[in-house]
C-alpha cells in the first residue's frame, strides 16, 4: 500500500516539474540543490546558495522576516524534501553517471553564458552601466573563445576585471526599496518572499530560452536539462544541511532571506 502511495506521489510529481518548470525554472538549482561543490566558482557564477550562508554565517540564523504562511510553507518545505530524496536526486544520480563531471561543468558555463539578458537587463534597470558593458564583454568573449561559453574563457584565460556581475529582477526591486515583505515556500521552486516571487515572473521575461522557436514542451525540456545538470553537480549537500540543523524550515528560511538580502545590498 505504502508502496504505491509513494508511486502515485512519484508520478504526481513528475508530471508537476514537467509542466512548471517552463514557467519558473531558472531557481529550481538555487532552492532544491543548495550549495555549490566548488566554493571560488560559486563566487563567480552565483551559486553561494541560502545552506552555505546559513554554514558560513551563522548570524544568517537570526534574519527576521513575517511568515504568516507558515503552515502551507511547513507543508510546502516537507512536499519539496520527498520531491528531492524521491525524484530530484535519483534521477540526478543516473544523469551524474552518464555525463562526465567535465562535460557537465560546461554545460552549466553554457546555460549560464545563454541567459546573460537578464543580468544585462538588470545592470542597467539599476542604473549600473559600466558593469553591463563588462557582461556584455563577457558574453561575447565567452560566446566566441569559449565555444558558445561551455569554456569559461573570461575566468580562465582574461586578466580584465569582466565580472560576473550577476544581477536578477528580485534585485532590481530590492535596489529601488522593496522590501522581501513576506516568506513563502512554493512547491518544486523552494523558498521564496513575495519580492522574490515578483522576481521569478521578471526574470522570465528576459530569459532567451523562452523566446526559442520550439514548442513549449521543448523548453521544458531545455530547463529540465539545465536544473537536473546542476542538481548533478552538487548531490549530498543538502543531506549535510539537513544534518547540520536543528530546524530545517528555520534554518533555511532564515539563511535564504540573509542571502537574498545580501545580494540586494551588493
Amino acid at each position: 500500500m505504502k508502496a504505491g502511495i509513494r508511486a502515485l506521489i512519484i508520478s504526481a510529481a513528475a508530471v508537476f516539474v514537467a509542466l512548471l518548470w517552463p514557467a519558473l525554472s531558472d531557481v529550481v538549482a538555487t532552492r532544491l540543490s543548495f550549495v555549490a561543490t566548488d566554493a571560488a566558482h560559486a563566487q563567480n557564477m552565483k551559486e553561494l546558495y541560502p545552506v552555505e550562508t546559513f554554514m558560513a554565517w551563522p548570524e544568517a540564523g537570526e534574519a527576521a522576516i513575517a511568515d504568516p504562511l507558515e503552515p502551507f510553507n511547513q507543508a510546502m518545505f516537507k512536499l519539496n524534501d520527498k520531491l528531492y530524496f524521491w525524484f530530484l536526486k535519483p534521477v540526478g544520480k543516473v544523469y551524474a553517471k552518464i555525463i562526465p563531471e567535465p562535460g557537465r561543468i560546461g554545460l552549466r558555463n553554457a546555460f549560464y553564458n545563454f541567459i546573460f539578458p537578464v543580468r544585462l537587463v538588470n545592470n542597467i534597470l539599476q542604473l549600473k552601466i559600466t558593469r553591463a558593458g563588462a557582461e556584455t564583454a563577457r558574453f561575447v568573449l565567452n560566446s566566441t573563445f569559449g565555444f558558445a561559453g561551455f569554456y569559461d574563457f573570461v575566468e580562465k584565460q582574461c586578466t580584465a576585471n569582466l565580472g560576473p556581475y550577476e544581477e536578477d529582477f528580485e534585485q532590481t526591486l530590492g535596489h529601488y526599496g522593496m522590501k522581501p515583505v513576506f516568506y513563502i515556500v512554493w512547491p518544486v521552486i523552494g523558498p521564496s518572499s513575495l519580492r522574490n516571487s515578483f522576481g521569478l515572473v521578471g526574470d522570465a521575461f528576459t530569459d532567451p530560452t523562452f523566446y526559442l522557436p520550439i514548442p513549449w514542451y521543448g523548453v521544458g525540456a531545455i530547463k529540465a536539462l539545465q536544473q537536473f545538470n546542476a542538481i548533478s553537480l552538487r548531490l549530498g549537500e543538502y543531506e549535510d544541511f539537513l544534518k547540520a540543523s536543528l530546524d530545517p524550515y528555520v534554518s533555511m528560511r532564515n539563511a535564504f532571506i540573509q542571502y537574498r538580502e545580501n545580494l540586494v545590498r551588493q
